[in-house]
């Protein structure tokens, strides 16, 4: 199981964390010297999944609200008036989502973690608090229900880079820095996967689930029309895509090692430490594509132990 007290410092744990990707999955495009896929165009395949388990929106939901309160509240003051209120909602839309969950005998307890992260975001609490338990109520939610948050093999990296060229560029810009030629005057505007502090507090799933269901009221649209295996593998993509190459041949050194093979023994324990660990080291500024490049690809079929 996932110690969180017992990982490295900081640095190495970024660096660590990068190396099986390079080990495994291979280097990124850069180290690898392989051509650019540069900007294609391409406008956005709308739809989503018609799922009606409410346990993905609720977690799809609480990712959100982590990531996104910080920049609505700041020391009690309300720096964004209309993110602020979309906070509100989140959190009053997923304890009534919770209800709609099937009876269990946790449910009762994760309505009261539901309860409280709403009366946090009301009272304007400190982000730290917000986000810290908005990733235990994520967690909680995902054991009791046995949400899976990992693909279910090694995503393909290098179709990930065309799928981004050819689905994302276009808005987000050819090296995911939300400058794209269609993103110009969009509000709010599309996302900067190398913003560090924002990234650090989202999570692959949170990602993987973004591209899946898109987000209500901006022109992120769902991408339900690529395969399971496709979205994943693009939210491995951009959730590595501000880490630097220095990072990328530290990690492959350290990986060469053999050093940190044990910290995550699967998938799925990567989303895990980005929800709780890096929610709970929030103003470290632990990079999100440090976990996202992962120690080691061993993801469980489905069926096996």
């Amino acid at each position: 199981m996932l110690d969180p007290f017992r990982l490295p410092a900081r640095g190495g744990l970024i660096a660590l964390a990068l190396s099986a990707a390079i080990a495994v999955l291979g280097p990124p495009p850069s180290i690898a010297q392989s051509e650019a896929q540069g900007g294609a165009q391409s406008t956005a395949q709308a739809g989503a999944p018609g799922d009606a388990d409410p346990g993905p929106l609720i977690l799809h939901i609480l990712d959100y609200v982590a990531a996104d309160y910080p920049g609505a509240v700041k020391e009690g003051k309300v720096l964004d008036e209309g993110e602020y209120k979309e906070q509100v909602e989140f959190t009053t839309q997923a304890r009534a989502l919770l209800g709609r969950l099937p009876p269990r005998p946790e449910r009762a307890a994760l309505q009261a973690l539901a309860d409280r992260l709403r009366t946090l975001v009301r009272d304007r609490r400190p982000d730290t608090e917000v986000s810290t338990l908005a990733a235990e109520l994520r967690g909680a939610i995902i054991a009791a229900y046995r949400i899976e948050v990992a693909p279910r093999r090694a995503p393909d990296l290098p179709q990930a880079a065309a799928l981004f060229a050819a689905h994302c560029a276009l808005c987000h810009g050819a090296t995911g820095r939300g400058d794209g030629p269609a993103g110009k005057g969009l509000d709010p505007r599309p996302s900067d996967f190398h913003d560090a502090d924002r990234m650090a507090r989202r999570s692959l799933y949170s990602l993987y689930s973004t591209i899946t269901l898109g987000v209500q009221g901006t022109a992120m649209v769902g991408f339900g029309a690529l395969s399971e295996e496709e979205r994943w593998a693009l939210a491995f993509h951009v959730a590595a895509l501000g880490t630097p190459e220095a990072e990328w041949r530290r990690g492959m050194a350290l990986w060469n090692a053999g050093k940190g093979r044990a910290v995550f023994p699967d998938l799925a324990s990567i989303d895990i430490a980005m929800s709780i660990v890096l929610h709970i080291l929030l103003h470290e500024h632990i990079s999100v594509a440090g976990l996202a490049r992962h120690q080691r690809v061993a993801v469980r079929e489905p069926g096996r132990n």
